[in-house]
């Protein structure tokens, strides 16, 4: 599901005015819209192309990335396996 042309003008206001605005508009969008959003399930069936830096569950990556490096500056690793 795509988000309408107002709803992502509501979060490009947001992005600049702070991250608890964001956090605001993305809770009421997600109330409104919950299928928009991913969930611990639908990201643990997914093929990501750049392997996450964070801890997302996913099935796979293409790419690899010096997540070590990344996770440094990020605080976290990523767990999925890469794909072949």
């Amino acid at each position: 599901m795509k988000l309408t042309a107002d709803e992502r003008q509501v979060l490009i206001t947001a992005s600049q005015l702070s991250h608890d605005v964001v956090q605001e508009a993305i809770h009421k969008i997600r109330a409104e819209h919950p299928d928009a959003f991913h969930s611990g399930d639908s990201l643990a069936s997914r093929v990501f192309f750049d392997q996450p830096v964070r801890d997302e569950p996913c099935k796979g990556f293409i790419r690899f990335i010096a997540v070590d490096r990344l996770a440094d500056t990020m605080g976290s690793r990523s767990s999925c396996p890469p794909r072949a």
